[in-house]
């Protein structure tokens, strides 16, 4: 299971977050035999970016 590590930096933006969310949630990487290996706990993956912001 990834473990996503936050660190309060000032250069950070939600840009940034979205570049990371789009990167470990690319469909080349998270499917398999038309399964899908993207979940959220408590969101889902196509609104983690907006309940993270």
């Amino acid at each position: 299971m990834p473990i996503i590590h936050f660190i309060n930096n000032k250069t950070q933006t939600a840009g940034g977050m979205r570049n990371v969310l789009n990167y470990v949630s690319r469909k080349e990487k998270t499917v398999s035999e038309d399964k899908r290996f993207v979940t959220g706990v408590n969101c889902l993956p196509e609104t983690a970016l907006d309940e993270m912001n």
